[in-house]
């Protein structure tokens, strides 16, 4: 996808119905963009979301575990995000993931 913000997330196109895996690593998302994320109906194939320093802050991580449309995540990979404890612990409670990695 390259550098894109939270504004160019396209909630809408088909095109991404079918992905397993994203990659955004360094990609300067923030909270709205994983927000937005959460919220697309068109991720539902989604396995595995690579968030590697894209400052994803507690919002964007809540929105992620809670997502009514990423039925197929399994992994989210968050390294170099500032999260702070008690999100930390959320993950760990949530049954959406199988894998979090979040080394600093």
């Amino acid at each position: 996808m390259g550098r894109c913000g939270s504004h160019q997330v396209d909630h809408d196109s088909q095109k991404l119905a079918n992905l397993k895996r994203i990659n955004l690593t360094r990609n300067k998302l923030g909270e709205a963009g994983a927000i937005s994320l959460a919220a697309s109906k068109n991720f539902v194939k989604l396995e595995l979301l690579n968030l590697i320093a894209c400052d994803i802050t507690e919002g964007g991580i809540k929105a992620l575990a809670q997502s009514e449309f990423l039925r197929e995540f399994r992994t989210l990979h968050l390294n170099g995000n500032n999260i702070e404890s008690e999100t930390l612990e959320a993950l760990k409670q949530s049954t959406t993931f199988e894998k979090v990695d979040v080394r600093f």
